[in-house]
């Protein structure tokens, strides 16, 4: 896939690969480093306590694809099920460059739908998937922290119903 950001030499498909198992530490620390910071509502106590979870378990169960500069990871993006984004995390100091929305159009190519939840208070988060097509679908509550959390959706409008190809 031949997708490059606008604007931009750099191209999407030559900074994305999948995830390998020596990625786990470096990509726990983005995961906790960006949740901390865009999740300053919840105590950081939670998210410290999740980090094994996530490095054990989450990432080598998803497909996790990696945003690597200079040979180290940037970012990732792990989906669950071809079609829940379990999670999208920015390393903090690289986030507002592109890449964030460049790992989202690589996920969203050659999909027909796309969920994923975000914190109703990620204010940040929430906008940014807007900005790329998704829907509040539904409000809930998670139960892990009792923050309410946003199903948003996305469609490809490529793949609609009764659209000629």
């Amino acid at each position: 896939i031949a997708q490059c950001l606008v604007g931009s030499e750099m191209c999407i498909r030559d900074r994305i690969r999948p995830y390998r198992k020596e990625d786990a530490v470096v990509l726990t620390e983005i995961w906790l480093t960006a949740s901390l910071r865009a999740h300053d509502f919840v105590n950081d106590a939670f998210w410290r306590s999740r980090a094994a979870e996530i490095q054990e378990v989450w990432l080598p169960g998803a497909k996790t694809l990696v945003w690597e500069e200079n040979g180290r990871p940037a970012a990732f993006v792990s989906i669950i099920d071809n079609e829940y984004i379990g999670a999208l995390f920015v390393e903090p100091s690289r986030q507002g460059r592109g890449i964030g929305s460049g790992l989202l159009s690589f996920v969203q190519n050659g999909r027909k739908n796309l969920k994923l939840r975000v914190y109703a208070k990620n204010k940040r988060a929430a906008a940014f998937y807007v900005r790329h097509g998704f829907r509040e679908e539904q409000k809930g509550i998670d139960e892990n922290t009792g923050e309410e959390e946003l199903l948003m959706t996305w469609r490809n409008p490529k793949a609609a119903p009764g659209r000629k190809k």
